[in-house]
């Protein structure tokens, strides 16, 4: 990676707007660049992820104030914060799921909107790594690949499997335990 460009980007924090830089990286082996978005920002949102997070637990597992109470406290309009809430609770039950993957069950970690950790039950390894080479062959994971999987829901839970057409055919089958 060489770094490549930026861009200016607002970021509020407890109200006011602060201005940042993000920068850009250049992969050399493939061309792509990525903006190297700061750990404390979200990307597509105007709000830190302190005050997103801290509204969000407030508002669903703290008291039974409402959203609006929260957000005066956040210093965010109530339309954000009641967004942030509706969008946290679509997608609660894929923060930490249990699936079934090669007829095996496993527990993931979802953070934003990628799968990071896999393990069976019992176990603290990261089985990941092992599940995607099994469905997408020994390149899976490594830079300038690109392999996508299906969340589906099934009447026992959430099923995850290769997408139909990225899947290693003989490697491909998988049946919920």
């Amino acid at each position: 990676m060489s770094f490549w460009s930026g861009y200016e980007r607002s970021v509020r924090h407890r109200g006011p707007f602060l201005k940042l830089w993000v920068r850009r990286a250049r992969c050399r082996r493939c061309g792509a660049s990525h903006a190297l978005v700061p750990s404390f920002c979200l990307v597509g949102r105007l709000d830190d992820v302190e005050v997103l997070t801290s509204a969000v637990l407030t508002a669903v597992v703290g008291e039974a104030r409402g959203v609006r109470p929260v957000a005066e406290e956040a210093d965010v309009p109530h339309t954000t914060a009641r967004d942030w809430v509706r969008r946290f609770c679509r997608r609660a039950a894929l923060v930490a799921a249990a699936f079934a993957a090669v007829a095996e069950e496993y527990t993931g970690r979802f953070v934003k909107i990628a799968l990071n950790v896999a393990h069976r039950p019992g176990s603290t390894s990261n089985d990941l790594h092992v599940l995607l080479q099994r469905w997408f062959g020994p390149s899976a994971g490594q830079p300038g690949t690109d392999h996508y999987v299906d969340l589906v829901k099934s009447a026992s839970g959430l099923l995850l499997r290769p997408a139909a057409r990225d899947a290693v055919p003989a490697e491909a089958e998988e049946r919920t335990a």
